[in-house]
């Protein structure tokens, strides 16, 4: 199903724009990596193939890291049962309970009836464009700045584009954030509310991609008409109070198990997590639905719109799949008075565009046979440059 998944190493460098590594050691290393990750793909799409399994898996720009080094660089949530890196971090003890979140939290499951069997705030056009958080654990940053957007635009109309390097650089060494060392997942929306600070937009202070000096820049504050103004977070969730939240506002902070299978995921409805998993990776919640008979959780990941099903996820729902529901933050925001700024454009390089294969023409028929996966390696020919 998946023809990228006989690459070799330096096939999978080229195609994906990445240097060789520089050691030997190195390169064998994500050489293994890259066929053992291949092979449980390929083991994962013979399933699917069958119908014994509800989703796809594919070679994606991390299938040839190793686990420490996918965890490190591409995650970033710290809570309890964690396995640190990838940006989501262990909260201090007495920040995992929340006296203000716990009574707000508890009204919130009295309503839980309201909720519709599927919701969608994709549909609704209130999901901002996918972004990707490249090697840096910052998770968190971007759920919350996804969060906040789509806060914006039921208040305000308007998304903002929130700059997740203001929230990593003036959020460093608060409420448990660590730059791109991680953050608890509530790190950032509680810094901004508690302290009512402005946010800045991306193409005031673009993501630099890579750890930063952590030092907070002097910026006028971006307003579009909403603010921060309060966060609610809890370690004792449950995946129906997720779902009443997600209908309220669109868009809930969570956390989930990226490693491994997770991070092949190609499309279909995501049930690859094995039981008891640790939390290492924030996401944002922006749906439900059902999908062939199968429950699950729409889900904006940060790994940039090229993975996934365009840059998302389909996750089961009301098994606990990846330990999703265990936990949630919310952030609130709120008009504000007084005059708006101009709208800002966040421009971002264009890729090259070339076919990767020599004979990409001699199958242009394939195009929309094979999809994503052949699309990719011949944008040429099938003509989505």
């Amino acid at each position: 199903m998946d023809p990228n998944d006989n690459f070799s190493e330096d096939d999978f460098n080229k195609f994906y724009h990445k240097d060789k590594p520089a050691s030997e050691e190195e390169y064998v290393k994500r050489a293994r990596a890259l066929k053992k990750h291949e092979q449980e793909i390929k083991e994962v799409n013979e399933k699917f193939k069958k119908g014994e399994i509800s989703w796809s898996d594919k070679v994606n720009k991390y299938s040839d890291l190793p686990a420490d080094e996918f965890i490190s660089a591409h995650t970033g949530a710290n809570i309890p049962k964690i396995v640190e890196g990838r940006g989501l971090k262990t909260p201090l003890p007495e920040q995992l309970v929340d006296l203000e979140s716990e009574i707000f939290f508890a009204s919130m499951r009295m309503n839980r009836d309201d909720a519709p069997d599927s919701y969608s705030a994709v549909d609704e056009g209130l999901v901002s464009p996918v972004k990707s958080q490249g090697d840096c654990g910052s998770c968190v940053a971007f759920a919350t700045g996804a969060a906040v957007e789509v806060c914006f635009k039921k208040v305000t109309g308007s998304w903002g584009d929130v700059s997740e390097q203001h929230f990593i650089d003036c959020g460093y060494d608060q409420n448990g954030a660590s730059g791109c060392n991680g953050a608890s997942p509530h790190a950032y929306a509680k810094t901004w509310s508690d302290g009512g600070l402005g946010l800045a937009h991306e193409a005031q202070y673009g993501y630099q991609d890579t750890a930063s000096t952590y030092v907070c820049p002097t910026l006028a504050g971006y307003n579009i008409g909403a603010m921060i103004t309060s966060n609610y977070y809890t370690y004792s969730a449950d995946e129906d109070l997720l779902k009443t939240l997600v209908y309220q506002y669109g868009a809930v902070i969570a956390a989930v198990q990226a490693e491994g299978a997770f991070s092949e995921y190609s499309s279909g409805v995501f049930a690859g997590c094995d039981a008891d998993t640790s939390i290492d990776h924030a996401i944002t919640v922006v749906g439900y639905g059902t999908e062939d008979g199968v429950d699950y959780w729409l889900i904006k990941n940060s790994w940039g719109s090229d993975w996934g099903e365009d840059g998302y996820i389909k996750l089961k729902r009301g098994v606990g799949m990846c330990s999703i529901g265990t936990l949630v933050a919310v952030p609130i925001c709120t008009a504000v008075s007084g005059a708006t700024d101009a709208p800002m454009t966040t421009t971002t390089a264009a890729a090259p565009c070339e076919d990767y294969y020599s004979n990409c023409g001699d199958y242009a028929s394939y195009c929309d046979i094979w999809g994503d996966s052949f699309t990719t390696a011949c944008p040429v020919t099938c003509n989505t440059c």
